[in-house]
C-alpha cells in the first residue's frame, strides 16, 4: 500500500496553500475548535491543487499524512461540516448561489472551496 505521506506532505505544507485553504475554510462558517477543520484545510489543497477529485484517496491521503484512518479523517470533518450552521450562508456568499442545509455535505464543502482555491476571485482577501 501507498503511503501518501511522503509524496504528498510538501504540497500540503506548504505555507501560501495553507493560508489560503485556511482563509476559505474560515470564510465557509466551518468551526475551528474541531478536529476536522484541519483535515478540512488539506482536503481544500489536494482538491484544489488537482492532485485528486477522488474523495476517498484524499480520506486517505489526509489519514496517511495524520496517522489516521481514511475513515476516522472523513468522521471528523464530516462532523466539522455538520456542526457549522452558518456554513448555508457563508457558502452562498462565496460561490454566489443560493445553497440550503439540506444541500450542505462534505463533498459538496470540499468540491466548491476546492474550485474557489483553484481560481480565487480578487474579493477572497477582502
Amino acid at each position: 500500500m501507498i503511503n501518501y505521506a511522503y509524496i504528498y506532505s510538501d504540497i500540503v505544507c506548504d505555507a501560501d496553500f495553507r493560508r489560503t485553504a485556511a482563509l476559505l475554510v474560515g470564510k465557509s462558517g466551518a468551526r475551528s475548535d474541531l478536529k476536522g477543520y484541519k483535515h478540512l484545510i488539506d482536503a481544500v489543497i489536494l482538491y484544489g491543487t488537482g492532485i485528486s477529485e477522488s474523495f476517498c484517496e484524499i480520506y486517505r491521503i489526509i489519514g496517511d499524512l495524520h496517522r489516521q484512518k481514511a475513515k476516522t479523517v472523513m468522521r471528523e470533518m464530516s462532523y466539522c461540516v455538520a456542526q457549522s450552521f452558518c456554513m448555508p450562508q457563508m457558502l452562498s456568499s462565496l460561490t454566489g448561489v443560493p445553497i440550503r442545509l439540506s444541500d450542505i455535505h462534505l463533498g459538496m464543502v470540499i468540491s466548491c472551496l476546492g474550485e474557489i482555491f483553484k481560481n480565487p476571485r480578487p474579493s477572497l482577501y477582502d
